[in-house]
């Protein structure tokens, strides 16, 4: 095998112009897709006057898109994102409000990513 560490090229988009995205406990510019070592990462997305972001990431596929939608600090709604990525790479996604507290929409959300990331690699 004498493969080196496989690396995830992952596209960022994020609804907020000046949100500052944090990958291990440094703050990257996700203009461009970032690479990424496989494995579990630690993601967060802050902005003023949002809501701090802050999932654990798993990458296993060669290429991703996540969208990352802020919630204002005034909380006026509570969105729920769905991501799911193709063998090809290609990602959709999908929100809907939702009135869940936030620890289960988390634990929901950290759950289908890692189930849909785990899929594209089998």
């Amino acid at each position: 095998k004498g493969e080196g560490p496989k690396l995830g090229k992952i596209q960022f988009v994020v609804d907020v112009a000046d949100a500052v995205l944090v990958l291990d406990g440094e703050a990257v510019d996700y203009t461009d897709p970032i690479e990424i070592p496989y494995g579990s990462h630690s993601l967060g997305v802050y902005a003023n006057g949002y809501d701090a972001w802050e999932r654990n990431l798993y990458v296993n596929s060669e290429e991703a898109t996540i969208v990352i939608q802020l919630k204002d600090e005034e909380g006026t709604e509570d969105t729920q994102e769905s991501i799911s990525t193709t063998e090809t790479g290609e990602s959709e996604t999908s929100s809907e409000t939702s009135s869940q507290s936030e620890a289960e929409q988390r634990e929901e959300e950290l759950e289908l990513l890692q189930d849909l990331l785990t899929s594209v690699v089998l």
